[in-house]
């Protein structure tokens, strides 16, 4: 028994062959193309959030902790 099977009690279906998945419509390119894209785009936004949280931080701690 599969771990599959055993945690979804069901086996499934295989629709394609490994030689036909290699095969890839213009449609699915395209797709895959705009959501690596976007992938990218995220990555960099949370890159410059996290850059911008820190100067925030540090700031505050250097300068918000005088007595």
């Amino acid at each position: 028994m599969s771990l599959f099977k055993a945690n979804y009690s069901y086996k499934p279906k295989m629709l394609m062959t490994p030689r036909q998945a290699k095969k890839r419509s213009k449609i699915a390119e395209k797709r895959l193309e705009t959501f690596m894209n976007l992938y990218i785009d995220f990555y960099k936004l949370i890159k410059l959030v996290q850059e911008r949280i820190k100067k925030y931080y540090d700031f505050k701690k250097i300068w918000g902790t005088r007595s």
